[in-house]
């Protein structure tokens, strides 16, 4: 019975306003898992299209390659939402301190209205769970090497992840 209540908990915590949405829902990891897989099919799929072969280079590669896809829309979610990271890290450290599961554990399993799983809302909780380990994505004056107000914090932060992004995406446009 508690474990019910834990579940329909954490399905509520991804909606803003309290409900727990009609429809379909899916698991997080499953969700993320199909867009992986996805993304892999495309890309080994216009690599046969194109050259009629596989090498394990290039399956590799395709792997690599569409989990770094997901890890960059997740990292365009932390940028969007970083004021909801901010407020999620603390209700997660509750949570962690009232079901004693791990608060990543519990993220990935929670099911969510398939509606939301496109939701940068909903993605940014995967940094709120991962700043209960790394301490500088609990707070913006955190994210800043030198700075002496939370505008300046803020503006290093910005230019940090798009150097990141500029960074990647010239190393994969060299592929």
């Amino acid at each position: 019975m508690s474990q019910t209540k834990d579940s329909t908990s954490s399905e509520r915590r991804l909606n803003d306003e309290g409900e727990v949405s009609k429809g379909p829902k899916v698991r997080v990891l499953s969700f993320t898992a199909v867009c992986v897989t996805i993304l892999i099919i495309c890309g080994l799929g216009t690599r046969y299209y194109l050259k009629q072969e596989f090498c394990t280079i290039y399956v590799i590669l395709s792997v690599f390659f569409s989990f770094n896809i997901l890890i960059c829309w997740w990292e365009a979610c932390l940028f969007l939402q970083r004021t909801r990271v901010e407020n999620r890290t603390a209700y997660w450290r509750e949570r962690r301190v009232q079901t004693g599961r791990l608060p990543h554990v519990e993220f990935f399993t929670t099911k969510i209205p398939l509606k939301q799983a496109f939701n940068s809302k909903t993605w940014a909780d995967i940094w709120a769970t991962y700043a209960q380990y790394d301490p500088s994505l609990r707070t913006v004056e955190h994210t800043a090497l030198t700075s002496t107000s939370p505008t300046d914090s803020s503006r290093c932060y910005r230019q940090s992840f798009c150097m990141r992004h500029i960074l990647r995406t010239s190393y994969l446009l060299t592929w």
